[in-house]
């Protein structure tokens, strides 16, 4: 265990301690939780061992409070119920960490005692607090503001407008990371482990297919870019509806036939279709094109990649290749 230095603290009758010279409570991990409401909630482990580093080496280095290492201490509030009928504090009554969860992650099980700020606020405001304090954190990623964004939106009936107002942000900032939400489960997983690559998640939204949406995913990482996915998506709904049409076209025998009564007004159109001048030649041969199209976009990018990109040349084309085979071209 790494201990504190107790010598110039007090206990006081909640339980804690508290540090005259550094003005901060001390209080030990096993009364600690991390408040449901923060917005942080993914968490990775190489980042934890990243910042359990840094804590030990400013500890070495008797810097820190109470030269602990730790160089702001943990924000916390309590947790309903933290008071008895005489209302003071009970001795066992909980903290919730409402600011500084991954430190307190990075340290719970070494240290028996670790500093806090005691803040007196209810749920909401301390979310509201988190919330704030993560719109400035670059580490926060923007599903994990989404999922805040979008409860506090809902248990408080604010409105996109009303949100960016009160956090001081674009309506497009609030609006894009709540749209996360409404991408497929796959589509978010992907944005929490690439948020640099909101954008490129954003456009994936609209596409069913599982299996073109993992190819999608791939292509991006390897530094496709947004518009080279929304060409690709573009081409797959054209080429979709094209299918449609041509199954929905009657054969030429019938569309001769529906041609002549449509002209002589002696019958209706069968089963109620219209008499379309698409043929499944031509619906082909516009498939065709649209591929075409999609193969010059991908000489735009493996251009760009040529000249600096970041992933190889070949792989790019056997990416384009699998999605191409996803498309049936």
């Amino acid at each position: 265990m790494i201990r504190l230095n107790l010598d110039r603290t007090e206990l006081l009758d909640n339980g804690l301690r508290f540090s005259p010279d550094f003005g901060v409570l001390l209080a030990p991990p096993s009364r600690l939780k991390l408040d449901p409401g923060q917005p942080r909630t993914v968490i990775i482990e190489e980042d934890l061992k990243s910042l359990r580093a840094d804590i030990d080496d400013w500890r070495a280095k008797k810097h820190g409070l109470l030269e602990s290492g730790i160089m702001e201490p943990l924000k916390c509030r309590w947790a309903s119920g933290s008071t008895g009928k005489d209302g003071k504090v009970r001795k066992n009554a909980t903290l919730l960490v409402w600011d500084g969860g991954r430190k307190f992650r990075a340290t719970k099980d070494d240290y028996d005692w670790l500093p806090i700020i005691l803040d007196d606020l209810s749920a909401k405001d301390a979310r509201s607090a988190a919330l704030r304090t993560s719109i400035h954190n670059k580490h926060h990623l923007p599903i994990e503001q989404a999922h805040a964004f979008e409860a506090e939106m809902r248990d408080e009936n604010l409105s996109l407008r009303t949100m960016a107002k009160k956090y001081n942000v674009d309506k497009s900032y609030i609006e894009n990371r709540v749209n996360l939400l409404k991408c497929p489960p796959d589509v978010q997983t992907f944005a929490a482990e690439n948020p640099e690559l909101m954008t490129h998640a954003l456009t994936l939204r609209p596409v069913a297919d599982k299996s073109l949406r993992s190819e999608l995913m791939e292509y991006a990482q390897h530094g496709a870019p947004v518009r080279e996915l929304q060409s690709i998506i573009t081409e797959r709904a054209a080429q979709h509806d094209l299918q449609l049409e041509s199954q929905k076209a009657p054969d030429s025998e019938t569309q001769s036939r529906q041609s002549r009564a449509a002209e002589q007004g002696s019958a209706p159109v069968s089963r109620g279709q219209q008499v379309t001048t698409v043929s499944k030649k031509e619906a082909t041969q516009n498939a065709a094109a649209a591929a075409q199209g999609a193969l010059s976009n991908l000489e735009t990018v493996q251009q760009w990649v040529k000249e600096g990109g970041t992933a190889p040349r070949a792989t790019l084309m056997e990416l384009r290749r699998r999605i191409d085979d996803l498309l049936g071209l």
